[in-house]
């Protein structure tokens, strides 16, 4: 019989997004060992995500699970992942449901297109959008202007 622990997943979060910050210190509460689900800003550190072939634009329109298979799951498929893998699998299961699924999803995909506008913060260091052009930081125009 062997000891080994199966490696948890890794769900790449938008490190920008203090919804999205607050949501994976949510889910690090849930699993302080992480023993099931590791948490990964993808603007902190790109190892996992180039690991497993997933693009930085792919990354800009939601979070992504890599499962411990390696396969990956991106968006709302990608909650359901993490909520089953934090053994929250009721939840996942109803969010997966054909009505409720469908809303969740729109809803998703409307809240991820959003989330800088609504949620972002400042890269560590001030230093704002990695190419200056996000909503969250383009500069006020004055009544001048």
């Amino acid at each position: 019989m062997t000891t080994e622990r199966a490696q948890p997943g890794v769900l790449l979060y938008d490190g920008r997004c203090s919804a999205c910050v607050g949501s994976a210190r949510a889910i690090e509460r849930m699993d302080p060992r992480r023993r099931r689900l590791r948490v990964v800003d993808f603007r902190a550190s790109m190892d996992d995500a180039e690991r497993a072939g997933i693009s930085p634009e792919s990354l800009e329109r939601g979070v992504h699970m890599i499962k411990p298979d390696g396969s990956v799951s991106a968006g709302p498929d990608a909650v359901r992942d993490a909520l089953r893998a934090l053994r929250l699998g009721g939840i996942a299961w109803m969010l997966g449901l054909p009505l409720v699924g469908g809303l969740f999803g729109r809803f998703y995909d409307w809240f991820a297109r959003n989330r800088l506008r609504w949620f972002g913060r400042d890269l560590p260091g001030g230093s704002g959008c990695a190419d200056g052009s996000c909503p969250a930081h383009e500069p006020a125009v004055s009544a001048r202007d």
